[in-house]
């Protein structure tokens, strides 16, 4: 993973999560191709319009920091991966 990406992601807030990103561990990849950033974030049963939020998010930030722009995607995770990540809400 790009320290550059991992640091802007730590600095996005999941809403009602008061956490960041990478402190939840919802990061689930990044790379760049074609001249965009791709990013692959965990869903953890976030509701749609967080999961919206984060996503718009994620793009400003990736733009401001890079000038590049981004796909950010969420993939469903384990159910072992989401209990981990759910219980760092608490």
């Amino acid at each position: 993973m790009s320290e550059q990406i991992t640091r802007i992601l730590d600095s996005i807030i999941v809403p009602g999560a008061n956490r960041s990103l990478v402190q939840l561990g919802l990061v689930r990849s990044d790379s760049r191709q074609d001249g965009r950033v791709e990013i692959e974030l965990g869903d953890a049963a976030l509701m749609d319009d967080v999961r919206q939020s984060v996503i718009e998010h994620v793009r400003v930030a990736v733009a401001e920091a890079t000038g590049e722009s981004s796909n950010v995607q969420f993939v469903s995770m384990t159910p072992e991966e989401a209990t981990t990540s759910l219980t760092q809400w608490q």
